[in-house]
């Protein structure tokens, strides 16, 4: 989390000026549905996952171009070729259609 919010606070400014800035972080499927010894993990994934509405609520109140998006995985083994899809499609999408999303891995 501490990472997340470092880098998407130092990258804003470039972000935000950008038509095609991009925040997007993978999430875990565990936030929806947390179980019992994954509820340090799902609270974390938690608070990433509003940590990142909120960039993308801040960029939509400033009508910039950027987006930040959330892709949500059950797991990332043997679906990086999926995970890269996924990004492609972010980056390749109007911000208006994406920004705030939580898309299925």
């Amino acid at each position: 989390l501490a990472a997340l919010r470092t880098v998407s606070r130092e990258f804003d400014r470039e972000l935000a000026a950008s038509p095609h800035g991009r925040l997007i972080a993978v999430t875990s499927s565990a936030v929806a549905h947390p179980r019992a010894g994954y509820a340090s993990y799902a609270a974390l994934k938690a608070a990433a996952e509003a940590w990142v509405l909120a960039v993308a609520d801040g960029y939509a109140r400033t009508g910039t171009g950027a987006a930040a998006n959330l892709i949500v995985a059950t797991t990332l083994a043997d679906y990086e070729a999926e995970l890269g899809d996924r990004v492609v499609e972010i980056l390749e999408a109007a911000p208006t259609l994406v920004n705030g999303q939580r898309i299925p891995l």
